[in-house]
């Protein structure tokens, strides 16, 4: 999950999106600052950043 502020004014919309379409919708890539701190939900995408996957 992204921050509220992210999601609410640059990637909202009618629908569900996956992170490549999210980019998309957003104009650049995610970082970790990005995401919602302290949320379970995250911690696969917050690893995958510090191992250089994403």
């Amino acid at each position: 999950m992204v921050n509220d502020d992210l999601w609410v004014w640059h990637i909202s919309g009618p629908d569900l999106l996956c992170f490549d379409w999210a980019e998309i919708r957003l104009g650049r890539a995610f970082t970790v600052h990005d995401l919602k701190k302290d949320l379970p939900l995250n911690d696969w995408v917050v690893a995958a950043f510090r191992e250089g996957r994403l």
